[in-house]
């Protein structure tokens, strides 16, 4: 039978048919399967569950990582090249940008400061966006 004619006989798509096609002929499976089959049939065999079994990967720093990003021309694709150069078996530059958008939500955008009265004093001008006079 034809992609199409099984596709068409199970109500599923032609291009899942032939994933299943393509799985079972990985694990061994053929057709017609023989009555006492000692290959694996089951879902769980044409889906496995995948895992990650390597050892975990170190911690990034990512107060470094966000101190870097403070300097002029430093992107976090020259970040991610000095960590990968580092760490070779370490994040792809789209995971590493994911973590270092989580950890950046975590980190508060507000800078308490506490002034003596009339110890310090704001000055901002057109000429400069802001000048700070220090007794």
């Amino acid at each position: 039978m034809s992609f199409r004619q099984i596709s068409e006989a199970t109500g599923i798509g032609k291009t899942v048919v032939g994933e299943y096609v393509r799985r079972a002929g990985v694990i061994g499976i053929t057709w017609p399967v023989p009555r006492r089959s000692t290959t694996p049939s089951s879902n769980g065999a044409l889906y496995p569950v995948l895992c990650e079994t390597g050892p975990p990967r170190p911690a990034i720093d990512w107060r470094k990582v966000h101190e870097e990003m403070k300097r002029p021309s430093v992107t976090l694709v020259l970040l991610w090249q000095e960590y990968r150069a580092e760490q070779t078996d370490g994040y792809g530059y789209s995971r590493f940008c994911d973590l270092y958008g989580e950890w950046r939500k975590t980190v508060s955008a507000t800078m308490r400061q506490t002034h003596p009265a009339g110890e310090r004093c704001l000055l901002i001008t057109p000429e400069t966006r802001f000048r700070l006079l220090i007794k």
